[in-house]
């Protein structure tokens, strides 16, 4: 028996032939089992967990463990601070403005893409200058170096 089944998904194999499963079987941490949906459904005891994945791409075994796909996900909506867009503390300022301006208070504001190196101050944002642009709203900027991420405090 599986201790996991993922199922109705198109699961890649990423092996020579780039095979596609309609299912894959998990037993003791480990890929069991992969193949048709009822083939894989044989395999179900009451203890196993069964996933339905409406028809979603898997790709068992494979970790991004650094985390960039994750980030540029959740960037995707947010501000391009790169040097094309800015090159001043100004110019960081004046985009985070703009996007507070089309959201609702609460609503958090993203930004990415900035070097401080790039900008005439050499320096971050601070949660001051992102208080006087955006008292009502979170802010999150992610440089591109992400361990150096700012924030602000939210409003009141």
């Amino acid at each position: 028996m599986l201790d996991s089944i993922f199922y109705n998904g198109r699961i890649n194999a990423l092996d020579d032939q780039n095979r596609v499963y309609e299912a894959v079987g998990v037993s003791n941490g480990r890929i069991a089992a992969l193949g048709t949906d009822q083939e894989l459904k044989s395999f179900i005891s009451p203890k196993t967990e069964v996933v339905d994945l409406k028809g979603d791409v898997m790709f068992p075994g494979f970790m991004e463990a650094h985390n960039h796909l994750a980030i540029v996900a959740y960037m995707f909506d947010g501000i391009d601070l790169s040097a094309k867009h800015a090159n001043k503390m100004d110019d960081v300022l004046s985009l985070v403005k703009a996007k507070v301006k089309k959201a609702q208070p609460g609503d958090w504001i993203k930004g990415s893409r900035y070097a401080e190196y790039f900008l005439i101050e050499n320096r971050h944002p601070t949660r001051l200058d992102l208080d006087q642009v955006s008292p009502d709203n979170p802010v999150v900027l992610l440089p591109h170096l992400v361990p150096r991420l700012r924030t602000q405090q939210p409003g009141p």
